[in-house]
C-alpha cells in the first residue's frame, strides 16, 4: 500500500491535517495543490519499502460542486482552474494516489478562497 502524500500545500501554505481544529489557509490568486512525491510505503499498513506509483488524482469540491483530475506518477502539482474556484469560497482537497498493483491511499485538507 502507498505512504499517503506528504507535505500538501496550497498556493504555497501548508494544507492543514484536521480542519477543524487547525488554520484554514485563505488563498487568493491561482489556485496551485502540490504535494512531495509518494515513494515508499504506507508506514503502518502492508510491506514496508519502495513503491511503484501509478497515477495521482486530486479531487476540489465544494457542498455542491466537484473538480476531479488524474495524473501521472511524475507529476505533483495542479493548478485548479479559476472558473471553478469563482463558484465557492470554502473547498476540501483530497490526493489519492494508486499503486501499481491497485492499493489506495489518500491525504485530505482544505482550504478557502478570498
Amino acid at each position: 500500500m502507498p505512504a499517503p502524500p506528504s507535505n500538501l500545500e496550497v498556493s504555497g501554505h501548508a494544507a492543514p491535517e484536521d480542519c477543524d481544529e487547525d488554520p484554514i489557509p485563505v488563498i487568493r490568486g491561482p489556485v496551485d495543490i502540490s504535494w512531495d512525491a509518494v515513494t515508499s510505503s504506507h508506514p503502518d499498513i502492508g510491506k514496508s519499502g519502495d513503491i511503484d506509483i501509478v497515477e495521482y488524482e486530486v479531487v476540489v469540491e465544494n457542498e455542491e460542486l466537484v473538480f476531479s483530475v488524474r495524473l501521472l506518477p511524475s507529476v505533483t502539482s495542479v493548478e485548479i482552474p479559476a472558473a471553478f474556484i469563482e463558484q465557492a469560497d470554502e473547498f476540501s482537497v483530497e490526493i489519492l494516489v494508486t499503486a501499481a498493483n491497485g492499493n489506495r491511499t489518500a491525504t485530505e485538507s482544505c482550504f478557502e478562497v478570498d
